[in-house]
């Protein structure tokens, strides 16, 4: 049989608690009885002695008003047993041959019959009074229904108080063991879930014990899992994306390949020499470059960085994107430096750099195509600035009027396969975070003035070779 945790800490607690209450409340009642028969004894020894001493003579009525002190009857004989005073008339005495006590050691005998009620039967004996008055006995019976309703009463505080008690222990003990396992059983269901893969965290109980620990534990442990899981999903993204580009890759440089060929046969023909055109070629150079870069997967020895002119880089990256920013209806601005800023690096993961945040931001820029038809007046803008700062660092600072990424994605958007967009891979930031890295530099985005700015910084090439 399995029990829970509740009545693993209630019963043992309540089966103490009771086992004390129980022996409290049987001895408190058992040490009433004793009192209360002391009383009664007491109180006839005292009627006894007092009834022996006295110079008054024992009549019917001195009888009676001890019965009404007492509550007991009493009955006066002489030797041969005739009755000589009463304080119930007509008492019958019993057929019983009791010695008699002294009145300092009067203790109540059996219970007799005496008509149709019963009573504690004692005899005391009265010394001689005088030598016209024989030596006398003092019969006394005491009513069984009284004597126990004396008991009763006094047992009955002490159980009621028990009880009384025994409840309340109970019902503490119960608040106590809900107390304790409630918020238990809440971190239960918590673990369950995340062993169902359900890894939100609980409230926790507002308290300040071991199981607010507990509860915080397992809210970290939450926390870690649910990271866990997303970056085993983008591995596993990951490795089905490389397992799907290296054949795609393929087929694109057999594309690009003949792309070339087209654009030179094309460029023989033409007269006039066409700028759509070199940007054209110039952009199938790069992607030739990306292809081959990819093939390598890094096995080849990079160059030493060098001091490269960021200026330049972003120039020459504006020409090829310049098509496609037309294209979108968005306004390029470079703010280009006063005097020529280096970075050290290469640069074509420079290049690459800057037209995935360019691309970006154009991107993030444009318009859908229903609202440029109706808002032909309308364009969007991408400014590029090139700067330092304070610390001589060398700042790239890309913005774009787009309304900003979605709030789900402002923690995880230079993740892997992190997107807001239907068509978009989400590898263009993730890369360019990466590039940032090998060049020993930081990146970081922010929203300002309802502009989008992506910002990369730099270490100032002189300040490093310091």
């Amino acid at each position: 049989m399995r029990w829970s945790l509740r009545y693993q800490i209630l019963l043992p607690v309540a089966a103490v608690m009771l086992g004390t209450l129980v022996g409290v409340s049987l001895l408190n009642a058992y040490l009433s009885v004793r009192n209360t028969r002391t009383q009664i004894h007491q109180q006839l020894r005292n009627v006894a002695g007092t009834l022996s001493q006295g110079n008054f003579p024992l009549t019917d009525a001195v009888l009676q008003q001890t019965r009404g002190l007492s509550g007991a009857e009493f009955v006066v004989t002489d030797q041969a047993g005739n009755v000589v005073s009463s304080s119930r008339t007509g008492m019958l005495l019993p057929a019983l041959a009791l010695s008699p006590q002294s009145g300092e050691q009067l203790v109540l005998g059996d219970i007799v019959q005496v008509g149709s009620e019963s009573y504690f039967y004692a005899v005391v004996g009265l010394p001689r009074r005088s030598e016209i008055v024989q030596s006398q006995l003092l019969h006394i019976f005491y009513p069984e229904e009284s004597y126990q309703s004396a008991l009763w009463n006094a047992v009955f505080p002490p159980l009621i108080v028990g009880g009384v008690s025994l409840i309340l222990v109970v019902f503490l003990a119960m608040m106590i063991a809900a107390r304790v396992t409630r918020p238990l059983g809440q971190l239960r269901g918590q673990v369950d879930r995340i062993a169902q893969g359900e890894f939100e965290p609980i409230r926790l109980p507002d308290r300040n014990d071991e199981i607010l620990d507990l509860g915080l534990s397992v809210n970290r442990m939450a926390e870690m899992l649910a990271g866990y899981e997303e970056k085993v999903r983008q591995n596993e993204r990951l490795r089905t994306l490389g397992q799907l580009s290296g054949s795609m890759a393929h087929q694109l440089r057999n594309a690009v390949t003949g792309c070339q060929m087209a654009l030179e046969l094309h460029d023989r023909k033409c007269i006039v020499k066409n700028e759509t055109l070199d940007v054209a070629r110039r952009q199938l150079v790069l992607m030739e470059r990306y292809l081959k870069q990819f093939f390598s997967r890094g096995d080849h020895l990079t160059e030493p960085y060098c001091p490269v002119d960021l200026t330049l880089v972003v120039e020459n990256v504006l020409k090829l994107v310049s098509p496609n920013a037309e294209h979108a209806g968005i306004e390029l601005q470079f703010i280009a430096p006063e005097e020529r800023l280096l970075v050290e690096g290469d640069t074509d993961g420079l290049e690459q750099l800057v037209i995935n945040l360019l691309q970006n931001a154009i991107e993030a820029a444009a318009l859908p195509r229903d609202e440029k038809q109706k808002m032909n007046q309308v364009f969007g803008k991408v400014i590029i600035r090139i700067m330092t700062d304070s610390k001589n660092h060398v700042i790239l600072n890309i913005q774009d009027s787009g309304c900003g990424p979605a709030e789900e994605l402002k923690e995880s958007m230079f993740e892997p396969l992190v997107t807001g967009r239907i068509d978009g891979t989400g590898l263009g930031l993730s890369v360019a975070r990466e590039i940032v890295r090998q060049h020993r530099g930081e990146i970081r985005w922010k929203r300002k003035d309802n502009m989008t700015h992506f910002i990369v910084e730099f270490p100032h090439p002189h300040r490093e070779m310091q």
